[in-house]
């Protein structure tokens, strides 16, 4: 069991501290935008907005990370 990881309440969905703790992966932008949906039908159209561009900033990690990953090996 590990005890150091980060605990999502799935009830309430993630939030921008869940998002600190998430490595930058294309997994990690899934779950991101399937929360921004989630979040836009239950009517928060300014929280969806918020966690769109969290959403965007996590996928420019994420392709950052999976270029230098590219670069580094050739």
């Amino acid at each position: 069991m590990c005890y150091f990881s980060a605990v999502i309440d799935l009830h309430q969905g993630m939030t921008g501290e869940e998002l600190r703790d998430v490595k930058p992966g294309f997994g990690g932008v899934a779950m991101s935008q399937l929360d921004v949906m989630s979040t836009l039908f239950r009517g928060d159209w300014k929280g969806a907005a918020r966690k769109q561009a969290g959403t965007w900033l996590l996928l420019a990690k994420a392709v950052a990370g999976r270029l230098k990953a590219k670069r580094q090996s050739t």
